[in-house]
């Protein structure tokens, strides 16, 4: 009898032992799916974003007027706030915006929109005016913190 309850105890730590341990790996493995679920969560809307911004730029390489309703998919409450701090804003001087926020220099939005460097240059100019702007204030910071 001692022999056998000696034994008995041993099964009973050894069985305590291993439901403890799958316990343990089923909570560690739950926790690691968990994370893994988050990050391809992630990593699918980074995608997402990625080929949205390429489409719009695709768009303003082609010139083909199909920018402007892109950039609204992902960014409509920026224009929804230009044109809340300024009623008068015309569209042309809205679509500089938008490039300007995309982060395009002068010169590539001229070559954007088939205008000159000096036709940006006065619709800048404009929107400063229409937003009460300086002249030393840079847009792009301006435009990105809206």
């Amino acid at each position: 009898m001692g022999d056998s309850s000696i034994y008995i105890g041993y099964l009973r730590v050894t069985a305590i032992s291993a439901i403890g341990l799958l316990l343990y790996y089923i909570v560690d493995f739950w926790l690691k799916n968990k994370s893994l679920a988050k990050e391809s969560t992630y990593t699918i809307q980074e995608k997402a974003d990625t080929v949205i911004m390429a489409d719009i730029f695709e768009a303003i390489n082609r010139g083909d007027g199909s920018f402007m309703p892109l950039f609204m998919t992902t960014d409509s409450f920026f224009v929804n706030k230009i044109k809340e701090l300024c009623s008068k804003i015309n569209d042309t001087e809205l679509e500089v915006c938008a490039l300007i926020k995309l982060g395009l220099t002068t010169k590539e939005i001229a070559i954007a929109t088939n205008s000159t460097y000096k036709a940006i240059e006065s619709i800048k100019y404009r929107v400063r005016k229409k937003l009460n702007l300086d002249s030393g204030i840079n847009l792009m910071l301006f435009f990105n913190e809206i």
